[in-house]
């Protein structure tokens, strides 16, 4: 039976192997971590955070195809729960499809997440929306 401490255990040696520069095992482990996480009820949360950095470390090696099924999935956890994470996840999305050409998408999901960041008033977040939707709109012309 998976818990909790074997998820922790997973999600930080993926994080450690990242920032040692093995990017390849840290990928490998996280995917495992996210697996374990699904598993264990209440983790939804942390599996979607997961979800996020692993959709981070597949754009590190310009495999967009991976990081958007990670971020996507990461949006479906995030979505009914977690709108402050949600934000978090719609601008990830925005990212990978601005890099894929796929600009009216792109805009779209970085939109949404302005407005998940000015439902929690978050103005960082805000602040980061804004500067990708000027960005895929410069693009645009």
């Amino acid at each position: 039976m998976a818990t909790v401490a074997d998820w922790q255990s997973l999600s930080h040696s993926a994080i450690s192997r990242r920032q040692s520069g093995d990017l390849h095992g840290a990928i490998e482990e996280m995917t495992k971590a996210i697996s374990l996480a699904k598993t264990i009820p209440n983790l939804a949360k942390e599996a979607s955070v997961d979800l996020n950095y692993l959709a981070d470390m597949y754009l590190e090696c310009n495999a967009l195809g991976e990081a958007e099924t990670a971020i996507r999935e990461a949006i479906e956890l995030s979505r009914p729960r977690f709108p402050g994470l949600l934000g978090d996840n719609l601008l990830g999305l925005a990212v990978i499809l601005r890099l894929k050409g796929e600009r009216r998408e792109a805009l779209a999901s970085a939109e949404e997440a302005r407005q998940m960041y000015q439902q929690e008033r978050h103005s960082y977040g805000v602040a980061r929306a804004e500067e990708l939707i000027k960005r895929i709109k410069t693009d645009s012309e």
